[in-house]
């Protein structure tokens, strides 16, 4: 069978693709003290949750087609979820009531504002680019490049599996 001689293959891809932007997120974050906002945050639980699941089919004999068709509406998520970010630091977007701080400076003491804009990061603005793209717009893209490759890596699974037949 074709696709149980790929399938380990194709599972072990799927998990370096989900490993290399967590990884890569989590070097720049620690390295160059970056602060995340809330967005950044919800785009890497979408890569937790995707790895969870991905570990658990990764045990299950057969599931190549399921996994890959799992990860391509993963990251269909993921690029909504990056062009939203992505819009947001441009202007298209209002910020959402979690990317905003809300509390009364007039109150506070100095020391009290800075902890409170420390807690929150906005959205809105960009800490840290990469060949002149934020964070968001590079997993707007790799999003994008691994719905394509995904999908026709499903292509291929089918048409073996119509070969087999």
């Amino acid at each position: 069978m074709i696709i149980s001689k790929y399938s380990l293959r194709i599972k072990c891809l799927v998990f370096m693709v989900l490993a290399f932007p967590l990884f890569t997120s989590h070097i720049l974050e620690l390295s160059m003290s970056l602060e995340l906002c809330n967005l950044c945050y919800y785009q890497r639980y979408l890569y937790y949750i995707a790895t969870a699941i991905a570990f658990i089919f990764f045990f299950i004999k057969n599931t190549a087609k399921i996994i890959v068709i799992t990860m391509i509406i993963f990251f269909i998520a993921s690029l909504g979820l990056s062009f939203y970010h992505v819009g947001i630091e441009n202007g298209f977007f209002e910020l959402p009531s979690e990317c905003v701080s809300n509390f009364d400076s007039y109150k506070m003491s100095i020391e009290e504002i800075l902890n409170k804009i420390k807690e929150n990061v906005p959205c809105d603005e960009v800490n840290f680019t990469i060949l002149m793209l934020s964070l968001a717009e590079w997993n707007f893209i790799y999003s994008f490049v691994c719905i394509v490759l995904l999908i026709i890596l499903l292509n291929k699974i089918n048409v073996s599996s119509k070969k087999e037949v």
